[in-house]
């Protein structure tokens, strides 16, 4: 029978070797010379829109998800019966050092139908685009906006796309 002390050293080895492989792998964190896009962030869109934006990792260090919610909205994303834009909810990938594809969408919704009945999605946006990270907390991105009204409808209207920058929020 092995000695206690001797079998806790030895799964305590076999533990640090695991997270050592994994981080000089790469497949759990970003390499040190790339921040990544994981984190919290203050967006600004060439159209007035500001976001908070959270990106969360994946099953890996190249993908990942995104949650955007909305800190300052245009006027004309509450026209054709909206009331309320639902947060963005979307993906990222890595492409390259320091370049990533992103991809979103959010809905606009009715707020006057009664709550028993549901909220129902007026129109529906998709946002692709570009990030290209300036530096470890600064983001310069490009972006194609789809438009879907009504929300369902399966051929979507283009609208202008534009730019944005994002800035990584610090947190205790």
């Amino acid at each position: 029978m092995e000695n206690p002390m001797i079998k806790r050293q030895r799964v305590g080895m076999a533990l640090a070797s695991a997270v050592a492989l994994a981080i000089g792998s790469g497949s759990a964190w970003a390499d040190s010379d790339d921040c990544g896009r994981v984190g919290t962030w203050f967006g600004a869109a060439s159209n007035g829109m500001t976001w908070l934006a959270t990106d969360s990792p994946g099953t890996s260090a190249t993908a990942g998800q995104m949650t955007l919610e909305w800190v300052k909205i245009p006027p004309n994303f509450f026209e054709y019966g909206a009331g309320r834009l639902t947060n963005g909810k979307g993906n990222w990938v890595k492409v390259r050092h320091g370049e990533y594809k992103y991809s979103y969408v959010a809905y606009g919704v009715d707020t006057s139908t009664p709550l028993t009945v549901g909220v129902q999605p007026v129109y529906m946006f998709r946002v692709t685009g570009t990030a290209f990270l300036a530096d470890c907390d600064h983001v310069e991105t490009d972006y194609a906006v789809e438009f879907f009204y009504p929300a369902e409808s399966p051929t979507p209207i283009p609208i202008p796309g534009g730019t944005a920058t994002e800035t990584r929020m610090p947190l205790p």
